[in-house]
């Protein structure tokens, strides 16, 4: 069993990375999680929002219901 910080960043890591084969079935999910996202961009170009961000958003939707199974408990 993966700890579930390693889980979260293994998914940002992956799931929102530019060259990600898949990166847009994630993009449905990148206005919502640029609400979260207290300043402009970092210097990490190669991801299409901040960890930062992702993090926010992930602890701050109200129910599983809005989560990636990436990410859900």
């Amino acid at each position: 069993m993966r700890h579930p910080f390693s889980r979260l960043l293994s998914a940002w890591r992956q799931k929102f990375d530019k060259n990600y084969k898949g990166v847009d079935d994630y993009r449905k999910y990148v206005d919502k999680i640029k609400l979260f996202e207290r300043s402009s961009r970092s210097d990490d170009d190669d991801h299409i929002v901040t960890f930062k961000g992702f993090l926010s958003y992930v602890a701050n939707v109200a129910t599983d219901n809005y989560y990636n199974e990436h990410w859900r408990r």
